[in-house]
């Protein structure tokens, strides 16, 4: 339980990464990532929005949760202040979806290629202790490396690169591929924060590092 509730500022915000992706007339590398995005959106359903789906499961554990828009979520004591960090990295990027298009790359691929795996020992863990597994089901299903995200994002990374080699030459492929590896490399160190909780007359203290 307590690794859900320290991945809800994560969870909740699921997708919001790839917010400044095209919605109108976009190349064919955005359009791969608007069909992730869309799904993470649930596809015009609410009842499928990855937030959604991870909130209902925080509240089938009987956990009430605030807004995530509201102050009260912010102000939640049993959230470590090290969980409000791992969103960051991807949801400021996702402001310059431009600038960073090659590093957004790099997220969505390490993002989507490792789910699957992620997931699937997670679902595992809980299916165990009787909880709801439908987050990391959902995850497991839609992630996917042959026909789902995964295989989107391998998808737009190519058509990107061949889109710059077109253009600009098999340099400027080399610049572009080192900032995309660049967004994959740094995110997975963004989010790999071990937490370590001590508890001491009844209070927890979270000591948090970086795996290098």
């Amino acid at each position: 339980m307590t690794y859900l509730i320290q991945h809800a500022p994560y969870h909740l915000t699921d997708g919001a990464w790839l917010r400044g992706v095209p919605q109108g007339p976009m190349s064919a590398t955005s359009a791969k990532l608007f069909a992730i995005y869309i799904d993470e959106m649930g596809n015009g359903d609410i009842s499928q929005n990855h937030c959604n789906v991870y909130l209902g499961v925080l509240e089938s554990l009987g956990l009430k949760v605030p807004s995530i828009f509201s102050r009260e979520f912010v102000d939640q004591q049993s959230i470590f202040e090290v969980s409000f960090k791992k969103p960051l990295l991807p949801l400021t990027t996702s402001l310059f979806p431009t600038t960073y298009e090659p590093e957004i790359l790099g997220y969505t691929l390490w993002l989507e290629t490792t789910s699957p795996a992620q997931h699937a020992g997670l679902r595992r863990i809980l299916e165990r202790y009787n909880l709801s597994s439908k987050f990391s089901l959902l995850h497991t299903t839609i992630d996917n490396n042959t026909n789902g995200h995964g295989r989107y994002a391998r998808d737009a990374v190519t058509m990107y690169l061949n889109q710059i080699m077109e253009t600009q030459g098999e340099q400027a492929v080399q610049e572009h591929w080192k900032r995309i590896w660049t967004g994959y490399v740094k995110l997975y160190f963004h989010l790999q924060l071990n937490v370590e909780v001590n508890f001491m007359n009844e209070k927890s203290v979270a000591r948090f590092h970086v795996k290098y």
